[in-house]
């Protein structure tokens, strides 16, 4: 996959909470950043991902997620100001 599908389906899934398929192991990556969210690292941790953080290079801004998988599952809010490339993910 080229890497502007993976920073695109990148940004889908944080800006979305949508779990990357992990049948193939795929990295979380954005453009200047790299890896936010290693595949290899994460273990068992595949699915149910959230992630908020800020990557002027995508233009993603995103405050506030959660998982689509689960509407039980926790949110993830940050109310303050994010530096660019600055992203967290669970």
């Amino acid at each position: 996959m080229s890497d502007d599908f993976s920073y695109l389906d990148t940004y889908l899934a944080l800006k979305y909470g949508i779990t990357l398929d992990q049948t193939t192991t795929t990295n979380y990556i954005l453009p200047e950043v790299g890896t936010v969210r290693s595949a290899a690292s994460a273990g068992s941790y595949d699915h149910d991902i959230a992630g908020i953080g800020r990557n002027d290079a995508s233009t993603l801004n995103q405050k506030k997620s959660q998982s689509v998988n689960n509407a039980n599952d926790i949110i993830v809010e940050f109310t303050g100001t994010f530096a660019n490339d600055k992203v967290l993910t669970r």
